[in-house]
């Protein structure tokens, strides 16, 4: 009988044995593939070790397969992730740094609503680093949101010095992040077809869509004045229409995306300058 009860017990912590042993090998293969940027492969072998590992190792693997997550741009599992880190996580700074984590994932999949309700959350006050990351990622939000003048005043109160301040109110002056403004764009090109494109920087699709315009235009009246005004309104002018409305919209597309491309620009600059 005892001979029995041993045997079963000490099989038992045998088979726990393997089994921590196993799942620390899994860990430590995960931070291999981790290291060599293969994050996907990584979060599939964090995620065996959260099945089977136990509260502790579950704890430090939400965090791991979130930044795994984050990093192969899969961002709106990480943000599911990190929010199981922040509520784990075993002091509050740790939990802060999660949760801003969640608001970068966020803004990363452009939902500024819930970036900026998580960024409130936030709790600064007793953290130069944190007050800082905070109106950080405030200032970027704030660009999304085209309100140029609060994103400037965030980033500002970011900044570490004077020179960093410095550097940022000159890249707001030389970049003109505000301009080309789309609806101005638009509107130039439904006054006179191609001057959006070309106050948006597109002096080839502006000549384009005046040349296009033009030449629609003078073969719609050619055809009313030789043939039949019915003839040229049916044949000529609804492509002439498309081509026009397609310019003005053509315009506005152009004039956001060079917004954009300013406000990426605009955001490397003062990552690079806070580096």
């Amino acid at each position: 009988m005892w001979k029995l009860f041993f045997l079963i017990t000490f099989s038992l912590a045998t088979t726990q044995a393997i089994r921590a042993q196993n799942i620390y090998q899994t860990l430590e293969l995960a931070g291999h593939y981790q290291g060599l940027g293969m994050h996907e492969t990584a979060s599939k072998y964090y995620r065996r070790a959260l099945f089977f590992g136990d509260d502790s190792i579950q704890k430090a693997s939400y965090a791991k397969i979130a930044e795994c997550l984050l990093l192969s741009e899969n961002y709106s599992e990480s943000i599911f992730f990190y929010g199981l880190a922040a509520n784990t996580a075993t002091s509050d700074s740790l939990k802060t740094e999660y949760t801003f984590m969640r608001v970068l994932a966020y803004i990363l999949i452009d939902n500024d609503d819930y970036a900026l309700q998580h960024l409130y959350t936030i709790n600064f006050a007793d953290s130069g680093y944190f007050f800082r990351k905070y109106h950080f990622y405030h200032g970027i939000i704030s660009l999304n949101r085209n309100d140029i003048a609060e994103s400037k005043q965030h980033f500002i109160t970011s900044a570490a010095d004077s020179l960093e301040i410095q550097h940022i109110t000159n890249l707001y002056h030389d970049l003109k992040v505000h301009r080309p403004n789309p609806a101005t764009a638009k509107t130039l090109s439904i006054i006179f077809p191609g001057a959006g494109q070309a106050y948006a920087g597109d002096i080839r699709g502006a000549l384009n869509s005046f040349l296009l315009n033009a030449g629609l235009g003078t073969l719609a009246v050619y055809t009313a004045l030789n043939y039949s005004f019915l003839e040229g309104a049916t044949s000529i002018m609804p492509w002439l229409i498309r081509y026009y409305m397609g310019g003005f919209g053509h315009a506005q597309a152009t004039a956001i995306q060079t917004q954009r491309e300013k406000k990426q620009r605009l955001i490397r600059e003062i990552i690079l300058e806070k580096k």
